[in-house]
């Protein structure tokens, strides 16, 4: 079977309830550089239960030059590679 992998960049999103503003805010005062992963474990840590959801109409295609020079495009057969856009 031959595989065509691309690689994309795309937003996703996590929600919590408005009651858990004040919260939140304290939690990213103590944690400046908090990552989304990071706020989301904080979120589960608090009892909560973040809806998450991919944003599709943001999805983009990735540039070898986007991605630290790496191949954002490989076609393989089996696990042969045939070609990647590097």
């Amino acid at each position: 079977m031959i595989h065509i992998d691309q690689k994309y960049t795309i937003w996703e999103r996590f929600s919590i309830e408005d009651e858990n503003k004040e919260a939140l805010e304290s939690f990213l005062k103590e944690n400046p550089k908090a990552s989304g992963l990071d706020i989301y474990d904080w979120a589960h840590e608090q009892g909560l239960d973040p809806h998450c959801e991919m944003l599709d109409e943001t999805q983009e295609l990735l540039e070898p030059q986007d991605n630290g020079g790496e191949t954002t495009l490989e076609i393989t057969l089996d696990i042969t590679l045939l070609y990647s856009n590097i």
